[in-house]
């Protein structure tokens, strides 16, 4: 969803870092939500007393975190650099 409309705002308005901040600020809220939503589903798995399926839960979790971090932070800048590089 990020790159998709990442996309689409700057084919619409030519301006990637503007695209990069009205998509943080629009689908960015709706990706947080659903990955600290499902984080937190996976943490509780995580307190499950067999322990193979607590490592999975605890891992999903983590797991979920760092692709929010990534999603938010690395894209962005690989998409900003990217278009500073075509230009």
């Amino acid at each position: 969803h990020l790159l998709f409309k990442l996309r689409e705002l700057a084919d619409r308005t030519g301006d990637e870092a503007a695209a990069v901040e009205e998509t943080l600020r629009t689908t960015g809220a709706a990706i947080t939500t659903s990955s600290i939503v499902m984080a937190l589903g996976f943490g509780v798995v995580g307190l499950a007393s067999l322990k193979s399926v607590a490592w999975f839960g605890a891992l999903t979790a983590v797991t979920m975190v760092s692709a929010l971090a990534a999603e938010l932070l690395i894209t962005p800048a690989i998409v900003l650099a990217a278009a500073r590089r075509r230009r």
